[in-house]
């Protein structure tokens, strides 16, 4: 496949903007779990040269109203990732297409799709939907990644073709079900309902801030800069003048800890982040 078909489209055609570092002074962004994820995956130098070659394995065919649609003889994860499909590791969580493995995140809801129609239930018919996303043909299974702006919703699906109107029935709700799983479930039937992804139902990770940190001394340390700036940026100026010569070295090793967490979660540490094991 060429590497045009891999530009981000926005509506009807438009560019994405295809890269943001989150790192730095600030607020941390109101990012899911799926998405503190990827912006550490996307990092890791060995995933992102395995995801250049593994484009060869996606076909893209014609596309169903907004959703690009690829198949793949054979989906597994990228250079051994959790993750089967992404539009660039040079987009960031905003901007990204991500497919990951039902496996590794919570929050892929598992359906079965049937051609029939039933009265009185709505049907899914993707040409009709003001957003867009990607759906993966691959086998007997579909892998569809809906978006409509930062919201996204994963479903794996079997039965049939998603690329016609269908019905979508997901897996029955468990009364223990919480956190990403229900938060998909939820999603879903407002979908179903209203073709439409609400905010309410996409809540942010509660680490955030300790996340954003250790991104900004992953960044850092990628871009080589000396631990004291990584600090500067961590902690601010006038904290790092008074403690950067403190005999305990509590800033300095506050700085080496964040360093090597986030390059822990570039390389595995991510899958603690989607809530799962590796698939």
């Amino acid at each position: 496949m060429s590497g045009g078909a891999h530009r981000r489209r926005s509506g009807a055609g438009g560019q994405r903007a295809t890269h943001r570092s989150w790192s730095g002074p600030g607020t941390p962004p109101p990012l899911s779990r799926a998405a503190w994820a990827w912006e550490f995956l996307r990092r890791n130098s060995q995933f992102a040269g395995a995801l250049e070659t593994a484009r060869a394995q996606f076909r893209e065919e014609e596309a169903v109203g907004r959703f690009r649609v690829f198949t793949a003889s054979v989906l597994a994860g990228i250079g051994g990732s959790a993750c089967l499909y992404a539009s660039s590791a040079a987009h960031d969580a905003l901007n990204a297409d991500v497919v990951w493995h039902p496996d590794a995140y919570a929050g892929v809801l598992r359906a079965f799709a049937i051609g029939a129609p039933i009265g009185g239930r709505p049907a899914l018919r993707l040409a009709d939907l003001p957003f867009g996303g990607v759906l993966i043909r691959s086998g007997a299974v579909q892998h569809l990644l809906v978006r409509e702006e930062r919201y996204t919703l994963q479903l794996c699906v079997t039965g049939a073709d998603l690329r016609r109107p269908v019905h979508v029935f997901p897996q029955p709700l468990s009364t223990s079900l919480r956190g990403a799983p229900l938060q998909a479930w939820s999603a879903f039937l407002e979908l179903e309902r209203c073709a439409s992804l609400r905010p309410h139902h996409f809540l942010r990770s509660q680490p955030a801030t300790r996340l954003y940190q250790v991104l900004t001394a992953l960044d850092g340390w990628r871009a080589g800069m000396a631990h004291r700036q990584i600090a500067i940026a961590l902690f601010g100026a006038a904290r790092v003048a008074r403690e950067w010569r403190d005999p305990h070295e509590c800033l300095r090793d506050s700085v080496r800890r964040a360093i090597a967490r986030g390059r822990q979660l570039s390389e595995a540490g991510y899958l603690r982040i989607l809530g799962a094991q590796r698939p």
